[in-house]
This record gives structure tokens, C-alpha cells and sequence, in this order.
């Protein structure tokens, strides 16, 4: 959304029509050749290491590690990006 700041404080927005310029139509966000800009894996495999410790008679923390093995998303054509999944973890849990 265009919006205008004028010297006096005023906001104006401005529609598109109003624009110095044409905005282009797309209809589909596909990159050059009709490939997509980013390719999702149909699933990742990882190594999640952890360790417990019970803290009083009901109260258990865990703490845990993920490498990630294998890419969650990458693009194709961009930047050759690629990310991993790789997080710790932190579970508490109560019993009753």
C-alpha cells in the first residue's frame, strides 16, 4: 500500500492507478523456464541427541539437539540457498 507523508504530518494513500508506474500482472510466480524459485524436499531426516533429569518427585526437564541431515527448502535459480534444520529443544513436563 503507497502511502504519502506530506510536511504538514498528513498521511494520503494512494491507490494503484495513481502510481508513476505500472505494477506488473502475475499470475504465477514460477522464475524463467516455468521452474519454481524454491524447491521443498518431501521430507528431512536429522540426529536429535538429549538428556533428562528428574528435578523433584513430578517435575521433569529435558533438554535435546537436532542436526538436520538433510535441507528443509532450497532455491533453485535466487541465490542457491539451502537451510538445514538444526534447534535445541527444552520440554518440561508435570505429573500428576
Amino acid at each position: 500500500m503507497p502511502v504519502i507523508h506530506l510536511e504538514n504530518g498528513e498521511t494520503v494513500v494512494l491507490d494503484d492507478g495513481e502510481l508513476p508506474l505500472t505494477l506488473p500482472e502475475m499470475s504465477d510466480y514460477k522464475a524463467h523456464g516455468g521452474n519454481a524459485p524454491l524447491e521443498y524436499p518431501a521430507g528431512s531426516v536429522g540426529v536429535q541427541v538429549g538428556l533428562g533429569a528428574e528435578l523433584f518427585q513430578r517435575l521433569q526437564v529435558s533438554l535435546s539437539y537436532t542436526w538436520g541431515l538433510t535441507y528443509e527448502i532450497r532455491t533453485i535459480k535466487l541465490d542457491n540457498f539451502s537451510a538445514r534444520s538444526q534447534h535445541w529443544g527444552v520440554n518440561v513436563a508435570w505429573f500428576f
